[in-house]
């Protein structure tokens, strides 16, 4: 089961190196409208806190999987490991939630000093952006493979 886990987290790390960025950009331009619309933010704040909140998760993602699992336990991606790979919607969705998750703790971490801030709100929209995307961006891949 944990290596399972494992490499399904390093095969993440491979679809945000090469189709996961379309899903980024557009993460980012629909939370931001989200968070204006829904949330109530002002503009420039919902920006600086979407920017802040994907930055911090791509970076956090990067260092554990990258650092942790690939350069510390030498775990290896071993092409044609057919259990493993996933496609196009799975992996879209799984970034996703893995985006979420780590957006929220994000929001957790910053709240004493962001003032009133609504961790449930705002983790429901980075959700809905997110898994939203995630439906769209799977199936832009979908065609072009």
């Amino acid at each position: 089961m944990l290596t399972r886990t494992i490499s399904i987290l390093i095969d993440e790390l491979l679809w945000i190196l090469t189709w996961g960025w379309w899903q980024l950009v557009m993460s980012i331009i629909l939370s931001w409208k989200l968070f204006v619309f829904i949330g109530r933010m002002k503009t420039v704040r919902a920006l600086l806190l979407i920017t802040a909140s994907y930055s911090f998760a791509l970076i956090t993602y990067f260092l554990v999987v990258a650092g942790l699992f690939i350069t510390y336990f030498k775990w290896r991606f071993i092409p044609g490991n057919a259990p493993s790979v996933l496609n196009p919607a799975t992996a879209s969705c799984m970034l996703g939630i893995i985006y979420s998750l780590l957006q929220t703790i994000f929001f957790c971490i910053i709240k004493k000093g962001w003032g009133h801030i609504s961790i449930s709100r705002l983790g429901l929209l980075s959700f809905v952006s997110n898994m939203t995307v995630a439906f769209i961006s799977s199936l832009f891949v979908g065609f072009t493979l």
